[in-house]
C-alpha cells in the first residue's frame, strides 16, 4: 500500500508539472479558469492534495507498522518551495506562459494548509488512544 502512495505521489508531480508547464487550452471546461485569480486557487489546491501523499498512515493505519523513517513537516515544506520556485523559473521562460510570485505562494500556502490540518488530524487521533 505505501508504494501505491508513492506512486500516486510522482504521478500528482506529473499532473502539477503538466497543468503549470503547458500551453492551456481556451475552450471548454477550461473557460472559468479566466476569471482573475481562480489559478491561485488550482496552486494552492494542488499543492494541498501533494502533501497529503507524504502521510499515508492517514488513510491506512497499518502502514506505521513499516519501518519507515517518519516524514518530517519541513521536508514536505521544502520539497514544495522548490518546485514551486522551479515551476515559476521555468514559466518565465516560456512565451504561452508568465511567472507570478503570487503562485508560489499559493503552491506554499497550499502545502502549509496541508501540513497543519496533518498535524491537527494527528492530534485528534492521539487524543482520541
Amino acid at each position: 500500500m505505501l508504494k501505491i502512495f508513492q506512486s500516486l505521489k510522482y504521478i500528482w508531480v506529473a499532473l502539477i508539472l503538466y497543468l503549470t508547464l503547458s500551453q492551456g487550452g481556451g475552450s471548454g471546461w477550461f473557460e472559468f479558469l479566466k476569471y482573475p485569480g481562480v489559478d491561485k486557487v488550482g496552486h494552492f489546491g494542488l499543492f494541498f492534495v501533494w502533501s497529503l501523499f507524504y502521510f499515508p498512515e492517514l488513510v491506512v493505519p497499518e502502514i506505521l507498522l513499516i519501518n519507515e523513517k517518519p516524514v518530517r513537516f519541513w521536508i514536505v515544506a521544502t520539497n514544495s518551495l522548490v518546485l514551486g520556485i522551479l515551476i515559476e523559473v521555468a514559466q518565465s521562460f516560456m512565451p504561452y506562459r508568465s511567472s507570478e510570485w503570487l503562485d508560489l505562494l499559493a503552491d506554499v500556502l497550499g502545502s502549509v494548509t496541508a501540513l497543519l490540518a496533518v498535524n491537527f488530524v494527528r492530534r485528534k487521533k492521539s487524543n482520541l488512544n
